[in-house]
């Protein structure tokens, strides 16, 4: 910044020299040039010289910051010594050029007669100016840091209930498989393990990519299906409405997967008899809409209004934040009871056809 306030000092007196060149026409160029420079210039090379102690000074002495009179008082005093320094040095110039050094007194007292407080004035814009400046980059990089630090923090938050999802999926899905083992079913314990791998498999892939297609979500979804049904058998039943138009959607890894995982355990499993989970996806305009059923106690109670809008576990309370986090408040999840009882989960997410539109969506809500 003190190259940049030099060079423009320099060019204010090389546009001060023009300037007196339309007064001064009638001289030869020749002859108005190297005189006029001599006469103007040393006076902006010397505010040049100190433009770098000044910022120095003021950067030191801060007028916004905590010891605001001892910053007034500083400056009060530093625009003394600017404007002695300054008309000193171009008296000297002045004396010099003439070469009659023992005029000196007389060009600094005509100097301080003519210029003391415009000199004064320009030290008080300098410092004006820098504290504008300075404040202005400071706002910026209090924004950037803010903004930076918003995006850790959701990434911190989602990554926190991505840790909470995987582990309470996987005790569900080990504990399916344990009961196939205490009733001695071989055949359909290596079944379960099977889809057990695949299901850890897909898991992980979506530990690496957070956001996938719809198809590769619900692909995640059959597999611990698969699952379920081997460990429930007749008892579970499962219906799938799915709008072939809505695979390509862009989603959050392990969105649905929570969701599903909530009917079977606290919808099918609650109650003795069969029961039902349905999945259904399909495009409204823009927007996403997920839903998931079952024929379970619903939520709180079987009544029209549930008394209890969540259900217990970690899947619906990590899912709506998780929404908030990706989507801010473009994204909706609501929980209520069918109208012939059981639970009904509706998701609503902004259409969203690639990664880096998604990508674009989250960094959106983050700041």
């Amino acid at each position: 910044m003190a190259a940049l306030f030099a060079g423009f000092a320099v060019l204010l007196g090389a546009l001060e020299t023009w300037q007196g060149r339309f007064l001064l026409a009638y001289v030869p160029a020749h002859q108005y040039w190297p005189e006029a420079l001599l006469r103007v210039m040393p006076s902006w090379l010397v505010l040049a010289a100190l433009v770098p102690g000044v910022m120095a000074l003021a950067r030191r002495l801060r007028l916004d910051g905590p010891r605001r009179t001892a910053a007034w008082a500083g400056h009060a005093l530093g625009g003394f010594v600017f404007v002695g320094l300054h008309l000193t040095g171009t008296a000297l110039f002045a004396a010099f050029r003439h070469d009659v050094l023992s005029e000196f007194p007389r060009y600094l007292q005509q100097s301080l007669y003519r210029s003391a407080v415009a000199e004064l004035v320009a030290y008080w814009a300098l410092v004006g100016v820098m504290h504008v400046i300075w404040h202005q980059s400071e706002t910026r990089e209090r924004a950037v840091a803010e903004a930076r630090l918003r995006e850790q923090l959701a990434e911190a938050r989602l990554g926190a209930l991505r840790a909470q999802l995987h582990p309470h999926f996987l005790f569900n899905t080990l504990n399916a498989i344990s009961t196939l083992a205490l009733r001695g079913d071989r055949e359909r314990l290596l079944s379960a393990l099977d889809a057990l791998s695949a299901l850890l498999r897909a898991t992980l892939e979506d530990g690496r990519t957070p956001w996938k297609s719809l198809a590769d979500e619900l692909n995640v979804v059959e597999r611990y299906l698969e699952i379920q049904s081997l460990r429930f058998g007749d008892r579970l039943a499962i219906e799938r409405d799915i709008d072939p138009l809505a695979l390509d959607a862009i989603v959050p890894g392990l969105l649905l997967q929570p969701i599903v995982e909530n009917a079977v355990e606290h919808g099918v499993a609650s109650r003795p008899g069969p029961g039902r989970v349905t999945v259904r996806a399909s495009r409204e305009d823009l927007t996403l809409v997920l839903e998931v059923t079952d024929t379970g106690p619903g939520f709180g109670s079987v009544r029209a209004t549930p008394a209890d809008p969540e259900r217990p576990g970690v899947g619906l309370a990590n899912t709506r934040e998780r929404l908030e986090q990706l989507f801010g408040g473009r994204a909706s999840l609501e929980c209520g009871n069918g109208e012939t009882g059981g639970a009904r989960v509706r998701m609503r997410l902004p259409w969203l056809r690639s990664r880096a539109e998604a990508e674009s969506l989250r960094a959106g809500a983050a700041g």
